[in-house]
C-alpha cells in the first residue's frame, strides 16, 4: 500500500501499534520513526533493530512480517514495502530527524 503524502493519525496509530505488538513478541527494536522519502514520495516507517547487523536485513523483514501477517486487523495500513529496518548504528537515515517526544518510550 502506498501511504499518504502527509503523515495522518492513522498513520502514526498504525505504527504505534506495530510496535507495540513487535515488543510483545520480544522483538528487538531499537527505535522508530516515519520518514518522509522524496522519491518514491511516500512515509516510511524506519525501525532500528540489531538484527540487521547480526542475521542482515533479510532476517529483520522476515522479522516484520509474521507480525504482520499474524495480526493483519491490527495495522491495515501498513504493509512491508512501507517500513524501512536499520541497524542502531547507521547513522545516516538518521542525519537530519528530530524526533518529537510525547511520551516514555514513543516519540512522534
Amino acid at each position: 500500500m502506498s501511504l499518504k503524502d502527509t503523515l495522518n493519525r492513522e498513520m502514526i496509530d498504525a505504527g504505534e501499534a506495530l510496535i507495540q505488538r513487535l515488543d510483545a513478541n520480544k522483538k528487538d527494536i531499537s527505535a522508530a520513526i516515519w520518514m518522509y522519502y522524496a522519491e518514491p514520495k511516500d512515509w516510511r516507517l524506519m525501525l532500528t533493530t540489531p538484527i540487521v547487523k547480526t542475521k542482515g536485513p533479510l532476517s529483520a523483514y522476515k522479522m516484520v512480517q509474521s507480525v504482520l501477517h499474524r495480526y493483519p486487523d491490527e495495522f491495515p495500513l501498513l504493509d512491508l514495502q512501507d517500513i524501512t529496518v536499520v541497524a542502531p548504528d547507521d547513522r545516516d537515515p538518521w542525519s537530519q530527524v528530530v524526533p518529537h517526544h510525547i511520551g516514555p518510550t514513543i516519540h512522534r
